[in-house]
């Protein structure tokens, strides 16, 4: 399912002094203004009826951010197979993990470094955790969930997409969109 949600703030104009404009932006664009809107994408995932693979994204434990993740996409290269996509959170992946190196911020100038980090595997089973969430991405298409209200990771957590399929050899994809915001303080 495919949504775009659009975050409203004013801008004062100098046409009235009294007055204000509404200006309607994407979600993510609005957190690109200010820097914050990361994306980043695993390397290719190989599945087969013998095999899946798993795509993540981490929090670090010691990022002092919370992520706020506002897409999920997932790629079927695939033109006969259909993938069967388990979403788990706080499943931590077994097997060998592989560092993404494809993560960039949308604001090109001064962009700042992300806290997290993409990891994935190509040919890897998940075998910890419990599936929150179930998806069929069809042959030759994009599965994408966009949010206004972002599934949010505290520092040391993670989202886990562990994809099979059951007929034929495949190919895809996963890529995730989010900002980052320093976490609260808070004092007595």
């Amino acid at each position: 399912m495919t949504a775009i949600y659009f975050h409203s703030f004013s801008i004062p104009t100098t046409l009235h002094s009294y007055s204000n404009a509404i200006a309607s932006l994407p979600y993510s664009f609005f957190h690109s203004i200010r820097r914050r809107y990361h994306i980043g994408q695993t390397g290719y995932l190989f599945t087969n009826p013998n095999k899946g693979s798993w795509g993540a994204l981490l929090n670090p434990a010691n990022s002092r951010v919370c992520i706020r993740t506002l897409l999920i996409a997932i790629t079927n290269f695939s033109t006969y197979a259909s993938l069967h996509a388990s979403i788990s959170f706080n499943a931590y992946p077994s097997g060998h993990k592989l560092l993404s190196p494809h993560i960039a911020t949308l604001r090109s100038i001064n962009p700042i470094r992300p806290y997290a980090s993409v990891l994935y595997n190509p040919t890897g089973n998940l075998t910890i955790g419990q599936s929150h969430l179930e998806e069929t991405v069809f042959p030759y298409t994009i599965s994408a969930s966009i949010t206004e209200t972002p599934l949010t990771l505290m520092p040391g957590e993670i989202i886990t997409i562990y994809l099979r399929n059951h007929t034929s050899s495949s190919r895809s994809q996963i890529s995730f969109g989010w900002y980052e915001e320093a976490l609260p303080t808070y004092s007595r």
